[in-house]
């Protein structure tokens, strides 16, 4: 036991350093690791059992702590008599980024990894989008300009649990590509949602997002 209480509190001390390193891709403009580190934070919430019942011992005394986080799946390189031969990656992506779908009830947003040279795809269910929605317009009423941080961390009015990070980023993205939000570098962002009702904007853009089978 008391070795699982150790481990949870190194992966609680990792999430902390992740939410601190979003904070800097945020203020970079880097948005693509903004959503990435908070997926991987996220993760590591879940691990530790702070968005579950019963907090890290439930989930230590339980043996449910799960060890995996989101990341792209990396090709195994194929070997050649007995040499690894190196995976064939695409120079470039065919057309702009980020593109955003709908996948049901889930906004699905894919971008480019420079990094790995291949898509990587989050998502954020449209009943997070709208507490979303909701809290950028109340941080952005009155056209004031905002910073996430200013309305992070996001609830879920229906049980009250905090909206993971990279959801709120991924809303965040989609709604600067809708027009309804605008981006003013590092400085932050406005509401350019007409006469100011983010949410009603978002529901009928969400409309018009094109569906992914």
């Amino acid at each position: 036991m008391e070795v699982r209480r150790q481990a949870i509190e190194l992966l609680e001390k990792a999430e902390s350093g992740l939410r601190a390193l979003v904070s800097q891709a945020a203020e970079a403009g880097d948005y693509p690791a903004v959503v990435e580190i908070a997926a991987w934070a996220s993760a590591l919430g879940e691990m530790t059992g702070k968005r579950g019942a019963g907090g890290p011992a439930a989930a230590a005394a339980s043996g449910k702590v799960s060890t995996a986080l989101p990341r792209q799946d990396i090709p195994k390189p194929k070997t050649v008599g007995g040499r690894a031969k190196a995976a064939k990656l695409p120079a470039a992506a065919d057309g702009p980024y980020p593109r955003f779908f709908r996948q049901g009830d889930q906004l699905v947003k894919v971008g480019w990894s420079r990094r790995l040279r291949e898509e990587y795809s989050h998502k954020a269910a449209w009943r997070a989008v709208e507490p979303i929605a909701a809290a950028i317009a109340s941080a952005g009423a009155g056209g004031r300009m905002f910073a996430p941080e200013q309305f992070i961390p996001v609830r879920d009015p229906g049980d009250g649990r905090e909206i993971p990070m990279y959801q709120v980023y991924v809303t965040l993205a989609w709604l600067k590509h809708s027009g309804l939000v605008r981006a003013h570098g590092r400085s932050g962002y406005t509401v350019r949602a007409a006469g100011g009702d983010l949410v009603a904007a978002a529901r009928l853009a969400w409309e018009s997002v094109a569906e992914r089978l």
